[in-house]
């Protein structure tokens, strides 16, 4: 009566019809869950110093940090990996947003997902600058974010959370 082609084609058709059914199940079972955990950061060693380049008098500031957030209850069987960074946010006159991410990394589903480091000093690409004599004696809070990369769904950052950081960065010149 029908071909083993069309057969083929029929079941294939009707196991693709399940597959985004049951991926479209993933999503909606997700989608309203608390990404959010407790996070501590601590800022040690501020450093402030000018310096000279092609856009003339600037500043850069550099820190230790110790970051501590318990990742686990955000990886369920969704979660693929999370995008994590530590960003620095503070304003001046002239801007008066100013974001910086001043470390960053990958933590993967079966992976170490409790994070516990001590970065003593950042790598020079991850220092801030201001171009300008502008961070002197400004407040700067460090925050920790991170995105949620699922296998089935959009993508989730999670922005506003609880153990941000400010600090007073020195109003003299101390590197």
């Amino acid at each position: 009566m029908h071909s083993f082609l069309s057969r083929l084609n029929a079941l294939f058709t009707f196991l693709s019809s399940v597959l985004a059914a049951a991926t479209a199940l993933v999503f909606i079972q997700t989608l309203f869950l608390n990404y959010t955990v407790p996070i501590d950061v601590k800022v040690e060693n501020v450093k402030l110093k000018p310096i000279r380049d092609v856009t003339g008098k600037s500043d850069i500031a550099t820190a230790g940090f110790h970051l501590h957030a318990d990742l686990t209850p955000i990886f369920n069987w969704n979660v693929r990996l999370a995008y994590v960074w530590l960003q620095a946010e503070y304003a001046t006159e002239e801007r008066p947003i100013n974001q910086l991410i001043i470390w960053d990394t990958y933590l993967k589903r079966f992976e170490d997902t409790v994070l516990n480091r001590k970065i003593a000093k950042p790598p020079i690409s991850n220092q801030f600058v201001d171009y300008g004599n502008n961070l002197r004696g400004r407040n700067v809070t460090f925050t920790l974010h991170w995105t949620v990369v699922p296998n089935a769904g959009w993508l989730r950052n999670v922005l506003d959370q609880e153990g941000s950081t400010s600090v007073r960065l020195p109003l003299e010149y101390n590197w």
